[in-house]
């Protein structure tokens, strides 16, 4: 059963995820995973998957009342992706505006290239384990045995 008639389907990018129950949608993470899937993983980052929610969330918003539901949940996501963006940004003025955390960052240098470090395996682990699941998914992924001999050869 569709939730959007054909018109509402034809104005979005990505219908499909939409076109269920609002209150089944999820969260801005949920869209961030349908979007990688969807996509190449390889083209799909934060920063484009954000521009790409806003986009669908604008004209979901163009396409209904105030009052109805779908309307309500567009605007209560496009305020956690406007937080999301404000977050950061306040961090970054924040860290910008006192020299004292400057000079504790060059001094903490390492502590922070390990944290991005492993920040980039987290990201990474993620995706190979969302690439594995579609390619499970798709069959095209199958485990092959071999004996020790096998492996010498």
């Amino acid at each position: 059963m569709s939730y959007m008639s054909e018109e509402e389907r034809s104005k979005l990018k990505h219908p499909d995820y939409w076109d269920r129950e609002p209150d089944t949608w999820g969260s801005i993470k949920d869209w961030d995973l349908y979007l990688l899937k969807k996509l190449n993983s390889s083209q799909v980052n934060k920063r484009l998957s954000h521009s790409a929610l806003g986009d669908e969330l604008r004209c979901l918003k163009q396409m209904y009342d105030e009052n109805h539901h779908i309307y309500k949940t567009a605007c209560h996501w496009q305020n956690a992706l406007k937080g999301a963006y404000l977050i950061v940004n306040l961090a970054t003025e924040c860290w910008k505006g006192f020299p004292e955390c400057k000079n504790r960052q060059k001094s903490d240098s390492k502590i922070w290239e390990k944290k991005e470090q492993i920040s980039s395996l987290l990201l990474e682990a993620d995706i190979v384990e969302l690439e594995l699941e579609i390619a499970r998914a798709s069959d095209l992924f199958k485990f092959t045995s071999y004996t020790s001999e096998q492996l010498l050869i």
